[in-house]
């Protein structure tokens, strides 16, 4: 909205929101996923590149690596330990490497979990964004896409990658249950507990509904919320 405080991702860049339009008519306010221009008060053009994420303050972390569900075509290449690929979120792009997570070995039409390191400057991303593979020749069906996928989780945890824990705790996030969401990453912090600020940095979740999803019944039983 008009007089937001807003941030760009990576970079760090703050501005205040001077002007919106949206398909050339002014606008007050404009919802996520709408086409519109946006006149940032103590932005600099020059500062601004493709593949940025404009947000409120505090609401999404930078992050160079990702665990996440893939999906890889039939006629992508079998893979065997990590591969350098391009990976597309969003307008960004960036040159990664991929490494099966399970077992080392990617077979085409695979549905399996992956972790991406990403080379360069980090990416503003969340889990349940969407992103594409690709690759560095041309497939036999004409095209350089090696399959896609769904981000699970922004902020790994450093483990073996053939370690069974890790899988299952991506099967609990790739579910639809939040509390399942939840339960990964207090136990992956344990004793020392962990934020609800940073919680809802790693959910990707607004705080207002973190704390609506600690109140139920389900998670304050398996929980100690303070």
């Amino acid at each position: 909205a008009v007089g937001d405080h807003v941030v760009l991702q990576p970079g760090n860049i703050r501005g205040r929101i001077r002007g919106l339009q949206s398909f050339g008519v002014a606008s007050e306010r404009v919802e996520p996923g709408a086409r519109c221009a946006v006149n940032i008060q103590g932005v600099e053009t020059i500062e601004i590149s493709r593949g940025m994420m404009l947000t409120h303050s505090d609401t999404m972390s930078v992050t160079n690596s990702y665990d996440a569900e893939l999906k890889w075509l039939h006629d992508a290449p079998r893979i065997d330990g990590s591969t350098s690929v391009s990976v597309l979120s969003g307008t960004a792009e960036r040159r990664a490497r991929l490494a099966p997570i399970g077992k080392s070995v990617l077979e085409p039409g695979e549905k399996r979990y992956a972790r991406f390191h990403l080379e360069g400057e980090g990416v503003a991303l969340v889990p349940g964004d969407r992103f594409i593979v690709r690759g560095f020749a041309r497939t036999t069906s004409g095209g350089a896409t090696l399959g896609g996928g769904q981000i699970l989780d922004v902020t790994p945890i450093r483990r073996r990658l053939h370690d069974s824990a890790l899988v299952e705790s991506l099967d609990l996030l790739a579910s639809n249950d939040r509390t399942d969401w939840i339960g990964v990453r207090v136990e992956r912090a344990g004793f020392a507990g962990v934020t609800c600020r940073t919680l809802t940095l790693q959910m990707g979740i607004a705080e207002d509904e973190l704390k609506d999803l600690l109140a139920t019944p389900a998670t304050r039983n398996e929980l100690f919320v303070t």
